[in-house]
């Protein structure tokens, strides 16, 4: 907050210990969106790589908690993710497949993958990555919502809406399932229950401007517009008072994936 001058050295050591210590608490997309920036400085130390592959396998310990027999498919994960921000998409291709090959079972390693394509938009081929991880690993929440975003997105609505009831009731204080559950069921044309969930969401997140707009549109479709004017009057404030909570969908793995959720 009171900035790091041209240090470089000590820029390196707050971004890093920052990471960790967001990974540790468990804030996996905090801690990806502060790791990026090593990415950026063409920076990936053995250290990095590490602190790379515990966020994309969502592993909440330090490198000195880490279990010795995990740390080659921590690096792996690591090389994969940061080749991939890196935008080195060939080569991240190559770690992934290399990586599946050497840890087909070990968890969240078909998310990771999922992640990676999702990011490069082949969302059917990270649909199914989402899918063996939810074979491997059916409490998995995150790939639940992934899975339901994508249905979203490609308008497979009632096959989404299997995936988000799921993410809710396993965390039901997630705000991003609720919203999902929400917006899916308003293209199901299911307007009453979506509200429900719709207003959970904005209770968990009151200034996510995603959410104000969904309600807006909910109350409108049954006629409730005093409730939807007034959903449209906070849904301009926030764009304009530009405090939007960015914990929306736009950018996987990142804080709305993780901060949203009462389980990490």
């Amino acid at each position: 907050t009171l900035g790091l001058g041209d240090d470089k050295t000590l820029s390196r050591a707050v971004r890093y210990y920052t990471g960790l210590l967001m990974i540790r608490r468990g804030s996996f997309g905090s801690a990806l969106v502060t790791l990026v920036t090593f990415a950026k400085d063409h920076d990936d130390g053995q250290d990095v790589l590490v602190a790379f592959g515990l966020v994309m396998l969502r592993v909440p310990v330090t490198p000195e908690e880490l279990n010795p027999a995990k740390k080659d498919l921590v690096l792996r994960a690591g090389r994969a993710a940061i080749l991939a921000a890196e935008r080195r998409f060939p080569e991240a291709s190559h770690e992934y497949s290399s990586l599946l090959a050497a840890y087909p079972t070990a968890p969240n390693v078909h998310y990771d993958y999922g992640v990676y394509l999702y990011l490069g938009k082949d969302l059917e081929k990270a649909l199914k990555a989402f899918k063996q991880e939810l074979a491997l690993y059916p409490d998995n929440v995150a790939a639940y919502i992934y899975a339901g975003l994508i249905c979203l997105k490609i308008g497979r609505f009632t096959e989404g809406l299997t995936f988000a009831r799921k993410a809710v009731a396993l965390d039901p204080k997630s705000y991003v399932a609720q919203y999902e559950l929400g917006q899916l069921l308003l293209k199901t044309n299911q307007p009453l229950v979506a509200i429900q969930h719709l207003e959970t969401a904005e209770g968990l997140s009151t200034n996510n401007e995603e959410v104000h707009y969904a309600l807006l549109i909910a109350y409108a479709r049954v006629g409730r517009k005093a409730d939807s004017e007034r959903e449209q009057a906070i849904f301009q404030n926030i764009k304009k008072s530009g405090t939007f909570e960015n914990k929306g969908l736009g950018f996987a793995h990142a804080p709305e994936l993780d901060d949203m959720s009462s389980t990490n």
